[in-house]
């Protein structure tokens, strides 16, 4: 088996604005993290969109839209990415 440091990266940009009748926002992240066994990773990407538009005083539209994208890969010995290395424990340490 062979190990590594561990990486950890969180990225995050955020744009807020608008006026009395509209505002917005928009965020977008990144969060990276390589753990200490060689070809393991965990990624995530997220973007976040939204809209709030008030056209009376009784009468509100709000727009919230969001995306994720998850990505991992755990190895347990070697480089079987499919494994993850919790799972393992009860098999192999039952006494």
């Amino acid at each position: 088996m062979v190990t590594r440091p561990a990486r950890y990266n969180d990225y995050h940009v955020k744009l807020k604005g608008g006026s009395g009748d509209a505002n917005y926002m928009f965020s977008v992240g990144h969060m990276g993290r390589t753990g200490t066994i060689e070809a393991s990773k965990f990624n995530r990407t997220t973007m976040r969109f939204n809209l709030d538009y008030k056209l009376s005083s009784k009468f509100e539209i709000s727009n919230n839209l969001s995306y994720s994208n998850t990505g991992s890969r755990y190895s347990e010995e070697g480089y079987s990415w499919g494994v993850h290395p919790f799972s393992q424990l009860p098999l192999k340490h039952l006494f």
